[in-house]
């Protein structure tokens, strides 16, 4: 049985992905390649996508997103009761663009779209974020709810229906 399954996506469509524990494999780092070999584009000037790291703590959830050479003007970050949304648009540098001859681009420019499903104990009005240095990073608050200790839950004797 398959432990991920990818979407399947176009190109420069919007992908959603939930916010979920990663669960620790032997396979983690061939599924790493694998991903990253499924989400290249057919050329890397298509498709800007920045990783992001997920991590939670009892109090809240956190993603932080490299997004270097982008300003916060580049960037926005939107969310709702279901989606938390990253978009923004990276460009060239402008004297990348004047009279050169490039043998070789790997840096991605473009628009992208990231969309994290939102789990159904974060507080969506007290989000947070920051972003400074090329580094975008959200603090989402967990709604924290008092679960009740266990406890034993007396019986009682069934009476016998005649």
């Amino acid at each position: 049985m398959a432990r991920f399954s990818p979407p399947k996506q176009a190109r420069n469509q919007e992908v959603t992905m939930a916010l979920i524990q990663w669960i620790a494999s032997p396979f983690n780092s061939v599924e790493r390649v694998m991903l990253g070999a499924m989400r290249r584009p057919a050329s890397l000037e298509d498709l800007v996508m920045p990783n992001v790291d997920i991590s939670e703590d009892n109090e809240n959830f956190y993603i932080i997103s490299e997004l270097p050479g982008m300003n916060d003007d580049d960037v926005s970050v939107t969310v709702d009761a279901q989606a938390l949304t990253m978009s923004g648009h990276k460009e060239r540098r402008a004297e990348e663009k004047e009279n050169r001859i490039h043998h070789r681009i790997e840096r991605p420019v473009g628009d992208f779209v990231r969309t994290f499903s939102m789990p159904k104990n974060v507080n969506v009005s007290a989000i947070g974020g920051t972003f400074h240095d090329g580094l975008l990073e959200l603090t989402l608050p967990k709604i924290t709810n008092a679960i009740p200790f266990a406890r034993e839950i007396p019986l009682k004797m069934a009476t016998a229906m005649a």
